[in-house]
């Protein structure tokens, strides 16, 4: 919906990775002094993070690539980082175990997370968000879906995504699936979306077209 120019992109030398570790940090920082009750780290949907945690697009054959401990490394900086800054309390993390946006799924993925949610874990930061438009797609790696892999290998706040409506998101907090819930879509239909919900009021469908007013 906007004109953008687009370059190839580079892979990072180690100075760079070195600065975006400091810029994380730093967001994190300006967000608090900002008046943010905390940060959620984009780790998820093929951004910078998640590009380190895939084989299809981490090539890498330094510190930071190659292996499932190199690839969550990077992660795992950026986390620690902005746990510094601000607190683990204030600290969330979204993933994407499942590669499903702008790049090829790789069985190897999961030796990746089954290295990476446990060490998150052990940082007991405050919540992991699962990054996918829609939940009820299944991984054949994973075993079946992303939320229900996270919730097998994850046992801290988990927060799930992904084409829930109310009563279904609270159906999966009462069966134990996740902590959270997060809706995004109905609230940009419907601004008093909570009101609605608990009026029981017919909900604005969502259309693409409506984000056409938030540029």
């Amino acid at each position: 919906m906007r004109e953008l120019t687009y370059v190839t992109p580079k892979p990072a030398t180690l100075e760079d990775i070195q600065e975006l570790v400091r810029d994380y940090a730093k967001a994190a920082e300006n967000a608090m002094e900002a008046g943010f009750d905390g940060v959620e780290i984009h780790g998820a949907n093929g951004y910078l993070i998640d590009a380190f945690l895939h084989h299809d697009s981490n090539r890498r054959t330094d510190e930071y690539g190659g292996t499932p401990a190199k690839m969550a490394r990077f992660a795992l900086e950026v986390v620690d980082a902005v746990v510094a800054r601000i607190g683990k309390d204030r600290t969330g993390l979204r993933l994407s175990p499942g590669a499903y946006f702008n790049m090829a799924t790789d069985s190897r993925d999961r030796a990746v997370f089954d290295y990476l949610l446990p060490e998150l874990e052990q940082r007991d930061i405050a919540f992991v968000h699962i990054g996918i438009f829609d939940d009820s797609m299944e991984f054949d790696y994973l075993g079946g879906r992303a939320s229900s892999y996270v919730r097998a290998h994850y046992g801290k706040t988990l927060v799930g995504v992904g084409s829930y409506s109310a009563q279904s998101a609270s159906e999966a907090i009462a069966a134990d699936k996740f902590d959270l819930i997060a809706i995004g879509r109905p609230f940009i239909a419907n601004p008093d979306y909570v009101a609605r919900v608990r009026a029981s009021e017919e909900l604005v469908p969502y259309s693409d077209d409506m984000l056409t007013t938030l540029v």
